[in-house]
């Protein structure tokens, strides 16, 4: 049976070398685990309760003038001006969070907000969903959900590995979130890779492929002939990746099918050769060979 997706993520996570910083810690349960942190202090930032191991202030520190620096410190992924607020309070408040047995509660608020970097064979990319503070530092799960948003598809292309790289310093900077290296047998492609304009010629025909980045595109088919019947065809509507081909799916919009005099196509698949050449096979528009695709660089 096919192995999940966010299964192989968690699999491979925890496959990781020692070299490699993972999260902090596990949020505590209320299970007899919970038991070895009494009397402890609570620490919520951004509404994700954590072990306190990872500050080295101790409380009365926070309660001072200087208590953002030393949270961001601790919190190594933040700025001290990232620290909205800082509230320190009794072992009463730790219950509304579900521990009865600590001596307080530190709740951190940030505004930290930052995309997963996600790298891919080399290929650096941005998440378009961002962490907080909170999430870097609690479980594993919120990095998983987000790879599982950003790159659905991932399983399709052979995965071999998924790296937690934490606590990179980049130059004099230490960098703010953590990295995902990701390693698969075939090559991974996105929109952003792929967008852009190709041209091909075969003959009499010429080939135009405009991909968008919001997953439109406009196929044009031109033939060089004064007695062709139908000398400009076009074709319009969405394209997607699948299993590192490029789908091609018509849009069926009256309007501009008899305006424009645009000719249905009910799907075209092209194989992608690289990031600059795509592959059109036979028949796809009535061409008698595979015709190949090249990207134009403005």
């Amino acid at each position: 049976m096919k192995t999940s997706l966010r299964y192989k993520i968690v699999l491979c996570m925890v496959m990781v070398t020692t070299s490699i910083l993972l999260c902090a810690a596990a949020i505590p349960t209320r299970t007899a685990e919970s038991n070895g942190m009494s009397r402890k202090i609570l620490w919520v930032v951004d509404g994700v309760a954590l072990h306190d191991s990872i500050f080295t202030y101790s409380v009365d520190r926070l309660r001072s003038d200087s208590a953002m620096f030393y949270a961001a410190q601790s919190l190594s992924y933040v700025y001290p001006s990232d620290i909205e607020s800082i509230c320190v309070l009794d072992s009463v408040e730790a219950a509304d969070y579900g521990f009865v047995n600590c001596s307080g509660v530190v709740k951190i608020q940030t505004s930290f907000h930052e995309p997963l970097l996600i790298v891919v064979n080399g290929i650096p990319y941005k998440s378009h969903v961002k962490m907080t503070a909170g999430q870097i530092l609690g479980t594993l799960d919120c990095i998983g959900r987000i790879l599982v948003s950003e790159i659905p598809d991932l399983q399709d292309y052979d995965v071999k590995s998924v790296d937690i790289i934490k606590d990179l310093s980049v130059t004099c900077h230490k960098q703010r979130t953590p990295f995902v290296v990701i390693t698969t047998g075939l090559p991974y492609y996105r929109v952003d890779d792929l967008a852009g304009d190709y041209f091909a010629k075969h003959g009499k025909q010429n080939y135009t492929l405009h991909l968008n980045n919001d997953s439109t595109y406009v196929f044009t088919q031109r033939r060089l002939d004064k007695k062709a019947i139908a000398p400009k065809i076009r074709n319009t509507g969405t394209w997607s990746i699948s299993k590192g081909r490029i789908v091609l799916k018509s849009g069926y919009n009256p309007e501009d099918l008899l305006s424009s005099g645009y000719m249905t196509l009910e799907g075209m698949v092209l194989d992608i050769k690289t990031r600059d050449k795509l592959t059109m096979p036979k028949q796809a528009w009535h061409n008698r060979k595979n015709i190949t695709l090249k990207r134009q660089r403005k």
